[in-house]
């Protein structure tokens, strides 16, 4: 999930660097916890991740799945 939320950090957090690509206008950093949302809950996409982000999120999943 993505998040504005600092103040209870969790493990892994990504702070995401570009974010005039991502759609956002605040400092926002990718959160590792899943949960199911429904596709058609889905109204719009406001951006995607640069490469770079999208590269060090993908790093991070590995971090998590203990993936080399």
């Amino acid at each position: 999930m993505i998040t504005t939320s600092k103040h209870n950090p969790w493990p892994l957090d990504t702070e995401i660097q570009d974010l005039k690509s991502a759609g956002l206008t605040k400092e926002s950093l990718v959160r590792f916890k899943f949960f199911n949302l429904d596709h058609r809950l889905m109204l719009d996409t406001i951006g995607t991740l640069s490469k770079e982000d999208q590269k060090i999120v993908l790093q991070r999943l590995k971090e998590l799945f203990l993936l080399k």
